[in-house]
């Protein structure tokens, strides 16, 4: 296993990026909501803004909407992905990468989703490098072309036969 921020990278890797779309989607809800709320308590209270900031639900509402921005904003920053090369996978961000050698996987687990709520392409996986007690979790739906990803590591489950 590799660990530094320039791990080698061939033509042929295959390269799967985090989504944030959902991030994006769930702050524009949050503010169109809160100024839809922020609107109709206005027009009740005779447009008395200074009371409305000291609401509760505004409160509640603007927290939401800036821990949302903010994850948004350090996952853009981080681009985290996942690249698939012939006998190796890299985790990899902005700041750093690790190289795993599909040698030094001990054990991959491929489960599904603990809720019924989730679709179907929405896996865990699991995996435990040799010698490490850290045990490695990707969800595949947080990535792009997740069927694809799946696949590799339904591949590479079969290849190292879970020793």
């Amino acid at each position: 296993m590799k660990r530094s921020k320039d791990v080698k990278i061939s033509e042929n890797d295959k390269i799967f990026s985090q989504k944030l779309t959902i991030y994006g989607q769930f702050l524009a809800i949050y503010l169109v909501i809160l100024i839809i709320f922020v609107v109709l308590r206005a027009i009740t209270n005779e447009g008395n803004i200074n009371l409305l900031i000291y609401d509760p639900l505004v409160l509640v509402m603007l927290l939401i909407t800036f821990i949302t921005s903010i994850t948004l904003i350090v996952l853009t920053i981080k681009k985290r992905q996942i690249v698939f090369g012939e006998n190796y996978f890299v985790l990899r961000n902005r700041f750093f990468a690790k190289k795993i050698l599909f040698d030094d996987i001990k054990k991959i687990k491929i489960g599904g989703s603990p809720t019924k709520i989730v679709n179907d392409r929405a896996s865990f996986i699991r995996f435990k490098i040799k010698e490490r007690k850290k045990i490695y979790l990707i969800r595949t739906a947080s990535f792009d072309k997740a069927e694809e990803l799946l696949n590799l590591f339904v591949e590479l489950k079969q290849k190292i036969g879970n020793k």
